[in-house]
């Protein structure tokens, strides 16, 4: 009995130390060692770091420069994320995938962007966008692993740049990120669920729907550029636009088109505390609210068509009735010719009555100019008649002194009086000329 008892005791110790002295502290570690990596969004803080550093080199990064940064994330890597494969196939496949993908940068130098797991992720990715036929069903695994962290990393991205900002007003070393980088790290996460480049359209979001289809959506008489438009065609213009899918293609299309969200948003800025909450002046806090309604594609075009029944696009039948093949054409009238001849005829007789104008207005200048020189020619003669009526009276009695007394008397008493007169006559005619207006010559 007390050697039973005894191999009893040694038991329950030798389980009691295996437990709680062995593997309870190995669990705990290891649980402790991998929660240390991550951080509280469970991201790597390898990659947060590595985010950190890409996103504070500049303040502008390019959707491409984005893209790189993003799949250079340390969760595509097989030694940090165990859901990650490394194929043979990979050999082969991603270089024919990198020769249809452009912007890759491939052959950058810089860390880790040169890693065969960045370039592997950044390959799939774009190829990805590309909607490629060349993948393979291994390719679209590994595509589901990245387009699933896809979201989780650019949030991080968002949060890194939002901290630049806020330490950029602290430290003016730190450069803040400009507008375009949250932009572009946006139009990736509707990149990464659509399936398709920003510059794309966006109905190739749809099911069934690839790029030789859109051309009977983008004539000049019918053009559809959103969901909105697609979704208010009727349903007949439809149907005849995407014939070449069959009935259960089309059922799946229209399902997902009448579930697709629409959101309309009312932006309110005001600065509270404040007596006029609407006026903004340098230094004020400013309150944006911002209220979002979110409604299906259905309810929008339900509520359009009970207020305004009115289709988006008009149909062409009814913008132009088309005469029948086998009724006769009426022959076109050659009318651009004739209105090319009638637009140059207009410009030929612009022209001539251009110059005729520019003629008259020269002669008419020249003629002007040469009535203000006669006049000031006129004004400088009787300037210089007065100065010799002045200097006459003078010579005048100098001669009658030198001449005899007598004939001073008689011949001093006719031209004295004669200068009288003379006198008289050129003063009355200076008044005359003073009183009439001379007209002043006006140059153009």
């Amino acid at each position: 009995q007390w050697y039973q008892r005894r191999v009893a005791i040694t038991a329950g110790l030798g389980l009691y130390v295996l437990m709680f002295m062995i593997l309870l502290p190995t669990v705990v570690g290891t649980w402790w060692y991998r929660s240390i990596k991550y951080s509280a969004d469970d991201i790597l803080l390898h990659t947060t770091q590595l985010y950190l550093s890409f996103l504070a080199k500049n303040s502008l990064h390019n959707i491409s420069k984005c893209i790189m940064i993003l799949c250079s994330a340390f969760e595509f890597e097989k030694s940090q994320n165990k859901e990650v494969k490394e194929r043979e196939s990979d050999n082969f496949q991603i270089p024919l995938l990198m020769k249809e993908c452009k912007q890759l940068h491939e052959k950058t130098p810089i860390p880790p962007f040169k890693y065969l797991y960045s370039i592997k992720a950044r390959t799939l990715f774009h190829s990805y966008c590309n909607r490629s036929d060349k993948l393979t069903a291994e390719n679209n695994l590994d595509i589901n692993i990245i387009t699933k962290k896809m979201p989780a990393l650019i949030s991080e991205a968002l949060n890194i740049c939002f901290q630049l900002i806020y330490f950029s007003k602290r430290q003016k070393h730190v450069a803040a990120p400009n507008v375009k980088t949250f932009e572009n790290l946006i139009k990736i996460n509707v990149m990464a669920i659509q399936a398709t480049w920003d510059n794309k359209s966006p109905l190739l979001q749809l099911p069934h729907i690839t790029e030789d289809m859109l051309k009977y959506f983008s004539t000049k008489r019918f053009m559809v550029k959103s969901l909105l438009q697609f979704a208010q065609l009727s349903d007949s213009d439809r149907r005849s636009r995407l014939r070449m899918l069959g009935e259960e293609e089309y059922d799946n299309m229209m399902r997902v088109v009448w579930g697709m969200p629409h959101i309309d948003m009312e932006v309110k800025s005001e600065v509270l505390d404040d007596e006029n909450t609407m006026t903004i002046s340098a230094g004020s806090i400013v309150t944006v609210t911002c209220f979002l309604d979110r409604k299906s594609l259905r309810d929008v075009v339900d509520d359009v068509e009970e207020d305004e029944p009115a289709p988006a696009i008009k149909d062409e039948e009814e913008k132009e009735a088309k005469k029948k093949s086998w009724q006769k054409q009426p022959k076109k009238q050659k009318t651009v010719q004739k209105k090319k001849k009638a637009v140059q005829k207009k410009k030929a007789k612009t022209e001539e009555n251009k110059e005729n104008e520019n003629e008259n207005a020269d002669d008419e200048n020249r003629q002007l100019v040469k009535q203000g020189e006669e006049e000031a020619d006129d004004e400088n003669e009787e300037e210089s008649e007065d100065e010799r009526e002045k200097s006459d009276p003078e010579d005048r009695s100098d001669d009658e002194d030198e001449s005899g007394s007598d004939d001073e008397s008689t011949a001093g008493g006719a031209g004295g009086d004669k200068d009288y007169d003379d006198d008289e006559e050129w003063r009355t005619l200076q008044q005359e000329i003073k009183k009439k207006k001379v007209p002043t010559a006006t140059l153009r």
